[in-house]
C-alpha cells in the first residue's frame, strides 16, 4: 500500500533535487552560515585529489542495484574534506 502524503513528498523531494542540480555550482565561499539550506546543492571547490586515502565502500544499493562508492579527501590549503564522488554499478 502506498502511502499518498509520502508519494506526494517523494514527488516534491525529487523535484527540488532536479531544480538543485540543474543550478550551476556555486563557490564554496557563498554558502550560508547555515548550511542545512545549501543541502544537496552543487558547489565548486578547489584542491588535489588525495588518492593515496581514497576508500572504496562496497555493498552499497541504490533504487535496488548493487554499487560501490568512491570516496576521496580533497586536499585543501588549512582544512582537507572528504568527498563522495560517484558511484558504481557492480555486476
Amino acid at each position: 500500500m502506498i502511502c499518498p502524503e509520502s508519494s506526494f513528498l517523494s514527488v516534491a523531494f525529487k523535484a527540488r533535487l532536479a531544480a538543485q542540480f540543474a543550478d550551476a555550482p556555486i563557490p564554496s565561499a557563498s554558502l550560508p552560515a547555515d548550511t542545512a539550506a545549501a543541502r544537496y546543492r552543487r558547489i565548486r571547490r578547489a584542491g588535489t585529489w588525495d588518492h593515496t586515502h581514497e576508500v572504496l565502500l562496497v555493498s552499497r544499493t541504490h533504487q535496488g542495484s548493487p554499487g560501490v562508492n568512491f570516496v576521496t579527501p580533497l586536499r585543501r590549503a588549512g582544512a582537507n574534506i572528504v568527498i563522495d564522488r560517484r558511484r558504481q554499478r557492480s555486476a
